[in-house]
């Protein structure tokens, strides 16, 4: 005798959209933008232990693995509402309640005026730097470029 199904019917399990996975795909796009001088990336982060939470980051690897942080977001097993921080300017945090809203929101963070300086800032400095290393090696030269930068994650 087979046992009984007590979950009863579930609803249509589709494939769920979720945050990390929108943020993962603006990294790519930037990566993709500036042929890999510069790479977006998503970072799983600690912001409140109940949470899922994450941060887009910039980095250039030319720079010393450089990064800049962006933004961050976090949520539960629900998605929605997500908690939303700007990190790049202001860090004050939102309530996201739906996708379209978060996409929303990202798109006005990514396309203000203080991240565009942030990315081609970085591109402008990675892309010198990679072409500087270039040269040298391209010279013979054993030089190293020193730098400064925040220690990689």
């Amino acid at each position: 005798m087979d046992p009984k199904n007590l979950w009863g019917e579930l609803p249509p399990l589709a494939n769920v959209r979720t945050p990390v996975s929108v943020l993962k795909e603006q990294a790519a796009h930037l990566t993709e933008m500036t042929k890999g001088v510069l790479v977006g990336m998503v970072v799983s982060v600690v912001w409140k232990s109940n949470l899922f939470a994450y941060q887009l980051v910039i980095r250039a690897p030319a720079l010393n693995a450089y990064e800049a942080d962006i933004l961050m977001i976090g949520y539960d097993i629900t998605l929605y509402p997500l908690r939303f921080a700007n990190v790049a300017t202001d860090g004050a945090v939102l309530l996201c309640d739906t996708e379209e809203a978060f996409v929303a929101q990202i798109e006005t963070v990514l396309t203000s005026e203080s991240v565009r300086k942030i990315v081609v800032t970085l591109f402008e400095r990675a892309h010198a730097a990679k072409r500087l290393h270039a040269e040298i090696g391209n010279s013979g030269g054993g030089g190293r470029i020193a730098s400064l930068s925040r220690p990689s994650r």
